[in-house]
Parts: structure tokens; C-alpha cells; sequence
């Protein structure tokens, strides 16, 4: 055998077979694979979650949806900014509900079912001006809506820590640790 007809000592390439589509396989109904995809999926479909707003007798809710990656960290910029000395957990509380709220809610009886505020343009109501004057106060600024929605003695009340734990266990899967009377349930 001559060197040049000696098999090589350099490993050789497996032959690629070509690529198979990818069939999805449907697991069968009731097996832990199924109910774990449908579990997946409810969650993945759950971008909103209305909490009642204490005080009002379960007429007052908040439809907040998922704050995403990008808006948490403008956020925290933004705390940064007001110097560690200056904040509090009730402002970040506020910082984050004010930046999830979709619409609030009313219902005539605790018992029905809650439909959006809108103005009169159709838009929905949030921690706004146009909240403050539905309910009757004065505020110029989304802070002081949510003061006075959760607060209406004037007093500097921690009731919006509530929601903003609420959301905050909500936003990392801990539906269960959600006090249920802010679910209406």
C-alpha cells in the first residue's frame, strides 16, 4: 500500500440527510401534556388582569395590562433621577400603575359585569384629569389622580401599595398570592 492509497486519518463527514418538516404531535386529551399546553397557552393569552379599587364598594376597577422589559427600565431611570433619598415604595407603586392602567372600570352593582369609562370622544379613562373630575376632585397630574382615587380622605394612604403588589405578582406569574377580594372573587 502506498502512502497515497492509505485511508486518511482525518474524520469524514457523516452525509447529511435532508431536513424533515417538523410535524407537531397533538398530544392526547387529558394527558399532563395537553393540560400543560393548555395552561401555557391561557397564560400566554392573559396580557390584562382588572383589580377592584378598595373603597367603592366593588363598583371602581383598574384593567392594567404587562409592563414589558423596556418600559421597566425606563422606569427605574426615571426613580433614579428622583435620587434614592426622595422614593419611596408608594411612588414606584405609582410610577408602575400609571404606566399599566388601560381603562378603569364601573359596574352599577357588584354583582354585574364592569365596562370601561371612555370620555366623551370615546377614549378610554385612566389616572387622569378626566378621572379626577368623573369623581369629583381636582388633580392636574397622574400621581395625584391616583392619590385621590385611592385615597379620598386626603390623607397620604398606602392603598395604592395594593394594587401595585397585585400587579407586581401578577407580572411574575403569582396569580395565586393575589388578595382575591381585588379580583372580585
Amino acid at each position: 500500500m502506498t502512502p497515497e492509497s492509505r485511508p486518511s486519518d482525518l474524520p469524514v463527514a457523516a452525509p447529511t440527510e435532508p431536513e424533515r418538516p417538523r410535524v407537531e404531535e397533538v398530544p392526547a386529551p387529558g394527558s399532563p401534556k395537553a393540560r400543560l399546553r393548555a395552561k401555557r397557552e391561557e397564560l400566554r393569552q392573559k396580557k390584562e388582569i382588572d383589580l377592584i379599587v378598595p373603597g367603592y364598594g366593588g363598583v371602581l376597577a383598574v384593567r392594567y395590562r404587562a409592563v414589558k422589559q423596556e418600559d421597566f427600565e425606563r422606569l427605574g431611570q426615571r426613580i433614579a433621577q428622583m435620587g434614592a433619598d426622595n422614593v419611596t415604595a408608594l411612588d414606584a407603586a405609582i410610577d408602575l400603575l400609571t404606566e399599566s392602567c388601560v381603562t378603569m372600570l364601573y359596574r352599577d352593582e357588584p354583582d354585574q359585569i364592569f365596562e370601561p369609562l371612555e370620555d366623551d370622544a370615546g377614549k378610554p379613562i385612566t389616572y387622569s384629569p378626566a378621572l379626577a373630575e368623573l369623581l369629583g376632585f381636582e388633580a392636574n397630574t397622574a400621581r395625584e389622580v391616583v392619590l385621590g382615587v385611592f385615597s379620598p380622605d386626603g390623607v397620604k394612604d398606602l392603598s395604592p401599595l395594593v394594587h401595585g403588589n397585585a400587579l407586581s405578582e401578577w407580572m411574575q406569574g403569582n396569580d395565586d398570592r393575589i388578595n382575591r377580594s381585588l379580583l372580585g372573587k
